[in-house]
């Protein structure tokens, strides 16, 4: 809320349904998928085998961190009914990252084998 007064924008409450699904995709998509990818990145470049159990261990800890630092911060509304698809999509945006940047550091590399039937051209 903080933020929107200091850019004069307090008006976007008054759409409250609008406003918070607003506010949920923009976290989805500047706060969980990128720390997650960078957690994937790390991961994805230091691992070669068994990605996908390994993959799942970034994102749980950053899902852990991202919650933690919200209720040290005191951002923390229980009795709300947003609270329970606030921890899902943090959940699915650290896990999705992660898995997204580790692939993307393993992208694999496959060059296709030319058939004796096949006619290539190459210039």
């Amino acid at each position: 809320m903080q933020g929107l007064i200091y850019f004069g924008i307090v008006g976007v409450v008054a759409f409250r349904e609008q406003f918070s699904l607003a506010l949920g995709l923009i976290l989805f998509g500047a706060g969980y998928l990128p720390a997650g990818f960078i957690g994937g990145l790390y991961t994805g470049y230091q691992t070669e085998e068994n990605q996908k159990v390994l993959l799942a261990i970034p994102g749980a800890i950053g899902f852990i961190a991202i919650n933690i630092l919200t209720v040290l911060l005191g951002n923390v509304n229980v009795a709300s009914t947003e609270f329970a698809s606030t921890i899902l999509w943090s959940l699915v945006g650290n896990v999705a990252g992660t898995y997204l940047g580790g692939y993307a550091m393993n992208w694999p590399s496959e060059e296709e084998e030319e058939s004796p039937g096949k006619f290539s051209v190459e210039f």
